[in-house]
């Protein structure tokens, strides 16, 4: 999962410390991480804009107070605060559709995910897998049928067993 901020763009959460979201071919989709290369520019805080919560006394808490909203709450930034809006959308889909199991659940997220290769560098055009992931088009989009379907089938085992198994 690759993190992209408010415009769809490849997370950048620091110019000079080069932080950023990962990409690559091995990404499959992204979702919202915080950031912004502006922000980033000038290394403010406003690059930690997914709401998180968290222990307080975690390394996190008691190192960044200034990221506190409240009690457990925290303003954070990340591929770490993406992946959780990914799972949110795959307990969804398998809580509608638990017949379908992990890959037809992936391949629902990744086939309804907006395409945003457009709002990209062209360095990273196709590096964010197949874009923004859409709970809404997810949970109403009928996935395609499968290649193959099997109507019936019948078994003929008048010649006895294939193997004797012990």
């Amino acid at each position: 999962v690759a993190a992209i901020d408010h415009a769809d763009r490849r997370s950048i959460w620091s110019i000079e410390r080069n932080k950023a979201s990962n990409y690559g071919v091995s990404i499959s989709v992204s979702a919202p991480g915080g950031g912004d290369p502006v922000w980033a520019q000038q290394e403010s805080d406003r690059v930690y804009d997914i709401l998180s919560t968290m222990s307080d006394d975690s390394a996190i808490g008691e190192g960044s107070p200034h990221l506190k909203v409240s009690d457990g709450y925290y303003r954070l930034a990340g591929t770490s605060m993406a992946c959780p809006h990914v799972a949110g959308v795959a307990a969804l889909l398998l809580s509608f559709n638990p017949e379908w199991g992990n890959r037809g659940v992936m391949q629902q997220i990744k086939d309804t995910a907006e395409d945003i290769d457009e709002h990209q560098e062209p360095r990273y055009r196709g590096l964010l897998g197949t874009g923004r992931i859409d709970a809404y088009e997810a949970l109403t989009r009928q996935p395609p049928p499968p290649d193959v379907q099997m109507e019936s089938f019948s078994v003929d085992d008048s010649a006895g067993p294939l193997c004797q198994c012990k």
